[in-house]
């Protein structure tokens, strides 16, 4: 029953959308249901496993924190919530989940649903939403949130029976309509990974290299523009706000006013959000991360999801909460079978 409804939460949770309603508002409120119609399927069901959630602890106590030092503020408090909510998908993922690897193909379901709908989109039917912004991505919103989405599908669709299907419909979706350059630096990596010859890995290195020039020097006005943003923020962040952060949620400095996307790097925006005790907390998750690396599937989509973190705001897309707590769930299982192996 539980993989049933996960399916099902799964495959919708990158598809439902409400018509004139804004995306950020709607979408959290589609999360917060998925996770309590899985919390309300797991009461009926069988647990399957047991594993230590410390990280998962120390994440909360990071924001439960960060709530304390910045004085109940509620957009601390919301975001302390939304973090539990993830936390809790993980958890109940990793602990009910009987066959994951059954899930992963409504996943690949979604993304081709949402192709469909973009080729619509592209020819000018607009089949739900009225406003979608500069551009059209399926009911992603817009492409940049689709390449968020491609980004992490696609280590995964490199070890699908469906691959020769799977992955040129994710380049030409995100990298070929409207080029969006994370996708490629996603497919290097996973590249990388499948290819033992030095030769080929010094190629990629070459290509991946190239890649970061030209679109340095196609975008230098949106480049420039973020490098402005990081350098107003960590001179507030070093000079005020370094121990406790300048608090999840809150406009980050007063210079610039900027919050969610605008930082433009989901990992800065942690550590300028935590402070100390979030900058401790994701050194030593990364940590922990790469002494279990393997070159799995999950392995490699939670990598490069982390990797174009670093110049892009992946986490902020609230859309895709649902689907990465998910894998960040099926990864511990893949984790706890390999140690048992």
């Amino acid at each position: 029953m539980f993989d049933t409804v996960l399916k099902i939460l799964v495959f919708l949770s990158t598809l439902v959308c409400l018509p004139d309603r804004g995306l950020f508002v709607f979408e959290q409120i589609w999360f917060h249901i998925s996770v309590i119609i899985l919390a309300l399927t797991a009461f009926a069901s069988e647990k399957q496993r047991d594993f230590k959630p410390w990280l998962l602890i120390g994440f909360n106590a990071v924001f439960i924190l960060n709530v304390f030092t910045h004085s109940f503020n509620p957009l601390v408090m919301q975001y302390a919530l939304n973090v539990f909510l993830l936390s809790l998908t993980v958890f109940l993922v990793a602990s009910y989940t009987q066959n994951f690897r059954s899930v992963i193909k409504w996943i690949f379901a979604s993304y081709i649903v949402t192709s469909v709908v973009l080729v619509f989109q592209l020819y000018g039917f607009n089949l739900l939403q009225t406003s979608l912004g500069e551009n059209s991505g399926g009911l992603m919103g817009n492409l940049p949130r689709l390449s968020f989405l491609a980004c992490l599908v696609l280590p995964l669709a490199f070890k699908s029976k469906a691959k020769f299907l799977l992955i040129p419909l994710i380049m030409l979706s995100c990298g070929y309509i409207q080029p969006q350059y994370c996708i490629f630096a996603v497919f290097l990596i996973c590249f990388w990974f499948r290819c033992g010859s030095y030769g080929i890995k010094s190629v990629i290195a070459f290509c991946i290299a190239s890649i970061l020039i030209y679109v340095y020097l196609t975008k230098p006005v949106s480049i420039n523009l973020r490098i402005d943003y990081y350098f107003l923020i960590l001179r507030d962040f070093f000079s005020i706000y370094w121990i406790s952060g300048f608090g999840a949620g809150i406009p980050f400095a007063k210079d610039i006013g900027s919050r969610d996307m605008q930082t433009y790097s989901s990992i800065l925006q942690f550590v300028f959000t935590t402070g100390i005790p979030g900058a401790i907390w994701l050194c030593f998750t990364c940590v922990k991360f790469f002494k279990s690396f393997r070159a799995s599937a999950l392995n490699l989509s939670i990598l490069a999801f982390g990797i174009i973190s670093i110049w892009e705001y992946p986490f902020e897309v609230r859309r895709l909460w649902f689907v990465l707590a998910v894998l960040i769930g099926f990864l511990i299982i893949e984790n706890k079978e390999n140690q048992r192996s």
